[in-house]
């Protein structure tokens, strides 16, 4: 059910872009590339939330039942690792491009915004990933199971 919701969502910010970037200019594909850029990375933090990212069962069920708990927190932890790598080089990267003051050619929206985005994706998913483990470590303290 919450995964219908989530692509309800995208079709319709994406119809709803389409529609407007229609209205306002003859270059409308690029503004509905970046309402579609900013959907796909937002949607790394939703899938976050759900518990639903990346993970592998074929190779969390290799390890002894008691420690399958502590591989998943370990494998939020990692995940942490990598969105934060992904936070800083992108922002870096963001930055240095505002120098250049560049922006798109139909749209003369400036570059970091689109830049950004991988930005703001992954920094929400660091905030949902930092929530998740701390459910999981609270479930574990309490001796219970935790879903996802």
């Amino acid at each position: 059910m919450r995964r219908g919701v989530g692509e309800i969502y995208i079709v319709i910010s994406r119809a709803c872009a389409h529609h407007h970037f229609q209205l306002r200019c003859r270059c409308k594909n690029l503004g509905v590339n970046l309402v579609a850029a900013y959907d796909q990375r937002v949607g790394i933090s939703y899938g976050c939330k759900l518990r639903k990212h990346i993970k592998i069962d074929a190779a969390l069920n290799l390890f002894p039942k008691k420690v399958r708990p502590y591989i998943v927190v370990l494998g939020d932890i990692l995940f942490i690792v990598f969105a934060v790598y992904i936070v800083y080089t992108g922002t870096v990267y963001s930055l240095s491009q505002m120098q250049y003051n560049m922006r798109s050619p139909a749209l003369k929206i400036p570059n970091e915004f689109v830049y950004m985005s991988t930005v703001v994706g992954f920094g929400l998913a660091v905030i949902r990933q930092i929530q998740t483990i701390i459910y999981r470590v609270k479930c574990l303290k309490n001796g219970e199971e935790f879903e996802g």
